[in-house]
C-alpha cells in the first residue's frame, strides 16, 4: 500500500487540498502495529487516520498531533519571520514552504484547542 498511499498524500499536496486520512488498522489490539502504521502514514503526510476501536483513539492522538517539540519550532519559525521571509535559523534558510508548514502546525493546535473547549 506504500505507492497508491504516497500518490494520494502528494495528489492531495498538488492539488493544495487537505492532508489525507490513513484508513484504518484493522488489528486493534496490538498498539505496536497501529504505531508503526500510523508513524509510517504521518511521514507521508497524513494528519489523521480512521479508527475502528476506542483504544485507537489515544494511539492516534499521541502520533499524528502535533508534539511539543514541533510547536515550539513552528512558533520559532513564525517568530523569526514576522518582519522578514528571508532569514535563516541555526544555518538553515527558511523558505516559504517551510513558513507554511509551522503556520499548519500552528493552525491544527489552535483548531485542537477549539475542539476540546
Amino acid at each position: 500500500m506504500m505507492y497508491p498511499s504516497s500518490v494520494i498524500a502528494v495528489a492531495s499536496r498538488n492539488a493544495d487540498l487537505p492532508q489525507p486520512i490513513a484508513g484504518v488498522t484493522a488489528n486493534f489490539s496490538n498498539s505496536v502495529f497501529f504505531q508503526e502504521e500510523a508513524s509510517f502514514e504521518k511521514s507521508l503526510g497524513y494528519s489523521a487516520k480512521l479508527c475502528i476501536h476506542p483504544s485507537q483513539i489515544p494511539w492516534t492522538h499521541n502520533l499524528l498531533d502535533p508534539s511539543e517539540l514541533e510547536i515550539v519550532w513552528a512558533n520559532t519559525i513564525i517568530d523569526a519571520t514576522r518582519k522578514s521571509h528571508a532569514v535563516q535559523i541555526n544555518g538553515i534558510m527558511i523558505d516559504r514552504q517551510v513558513i507554511e508548514r509551522a503556520k499548519k502546525i500552528l493552525d491544527r493546535v489552535t483548531r485542537q484547542k477549539t475542539v476540546a473547549q
